[in-house]
């Protein structure tokens, strides 16, 4: 039978290991030595470990903070217009279910004027007049809410509408409301949500289900292969390499998609280390959820975004997920037009448009005139035949008296 003394001293060996493998959140301790979990010895390259290690330092994440970005991008106008550059800011706040996040436009280049021959949205013949008129009338995205919750998820722009004269002049004509509502789980909306979060170099351990390869290079990071997905439903494979010394940062991520393992469906790649508090974040990162990360000087079509993160992580905002909840929930522009896709068939409504009177008020309303109007016509007649009447009585009884 064991004694007292050696269970005591095995369950102090258990909770001194189990405390080894938690991140150091002492900034003195952490400035003297950069944290490192036990996974950096013999047992780094354990396949199990890296999955362990990769959703513990997450696990600060999901506990709760908010972070801020400049983000250069490349937009389009349509489906089928041309690329525009843009320059923006974004606030994301994050804390398990609850994601709420703002992208605001500060800066964009300005379309150029295109004959009405050229535009691919003026052939539609859907199209309205004005986009066949001699001014060219575009849309370009000033304003971006993204929403997640217990009940719903879903997004809220802003667009303004543009007009181009022939001699390149660009003025505001008007601006567009709109508003997506997903299911809270719903895949629909997880693009810019997935480019914020992968960009910092976390919450891919949520996207891995097996490692398969680990390799450590001389410089200390690791290179993995492991299967996984993009999104739910998007299955395939992860390269992944990262920087233990950065409280296990992913520092570049490639995503191979099952049925095409040859094509990089997804990329991400970061730089600089900056450490806020407990937070551990890059300088600066590139992320392309759609295809491969590229340069926009090089390609002006690219779906890849730049951003450069304010070097301060705070708490989680109640705030800013509000109001998020706020915009994109219960927007209150007049002319806001709502698709709710959490049903089916999908609903398009415009709730803030005055109230028309209701079929059958408006009915009784327009009757209404010609009731009275009958009625005092009716009158008059009645009226008429009495006097006729009384005239013919009077008639006769003076000729009555005549042929007396």
């Amino acid at each position: 039978m064991i004694g007292l003394p050696q269970r005591l001293a095995g369950a102090c060996a258990a909770l001194l290991f189990a405390c080894s493998a938690l991140p150091c959140l002492s900034q003195e301790v952490r400035d003297a030595n950069p944290p490192r979990a036990d996974v950096q010895s013999s047992s780094k390259s354990d396949e199990w470990n890296v999955l362990q290690n990769l959703a513990q330092y997450d696990s600060i994440y999901m506990s709760g903070f908010a972070v801020s970005a400049t983000e250069r991008r490349v937009d389009r106008i349509g489906f089928q217009g041309q690329h525009y550059r843009v320059e923006a800011r974004w606030r994301l706040t994050f804390e398990g279910d609850r994601v709420g996040f703002v992208m605001e436009v500060t800066d964009y280049e300005n379309p150029s004027y295109l004959p009405a021959e050229k535009r691919p949205w003026a052939q539609d013949s859907m199209a309205g007049k004005a986009a066949k008129e001699e001014a060219m009338y575009v849309t370009v995205r000033t304003q971006k809410w993204g929403y997640w919750g217990r009940e719903a998820c879903g997004n809220h722009y802003v667009d303004a509408t543009l007009k181009v004269t022939p001699d390149g002049e660009v003025t505001q004509a008007g601006t567009l409301y709109n508003s997506s509502l997903f299911a809270p789980r719903d895949i629909t909306p997880v693009a810019d949500r997935s480019s914020y979060l992968w960009g910092l170099g976390r919450f891919f351990s949520e996207r891995l289900d097996k490692v398969t390869h680990v390799e450590e290079s001389e410089d200390g990071r690791l290179h993995v292969s492991a299967l996984g997905n993009r999104h739910e439903g998007n299955n395939g494979t992860w390269e992944l390499e990262i920087e233990p010394e950065a409280a296990w940062m992913v520092r570049k991520a490639r995503f191979h998609p099952e049925s095409k393992p040859d094509r990089i469906k997804a990329e991400m790649s970061n730089e600089g280390t900056v450490w806020s508090g407990s937070f551990c974040i890059p300088e600066k990162a590139w992320v392309d959820f759609f295809g491969p990360v590229e340069d926009m000087e090089t390609v002006p079509t690219t779906n890849t975004h730049h951003f450069t993160y304010d070097p301060v992580v705070e708490k989680f905002n109640e705030e800013l997920y509000e109001q998020a909840e706020q915009t994109v929930l219960h927007g209150e522009q007049p002319k806001l037009t709502v698709t709710d896709e959490r049903v089916s068939p999908s609903t398009i409504t415009q709730p803030n448009l005055p109230k028309r009177p209701e079929p059958e008020k408006a009915e009784q309303a327009a009757s209404f005139p010609f009731r009275k109007w009958l009625t005092i016509g009716s009158a008059i007649a009645a009226i008429a035949l009495l006097v006729f009447f009384a005239f013919q009585g009077k008639r006769k009884d003076a000729d009555r008296a005549v042929g007396e």
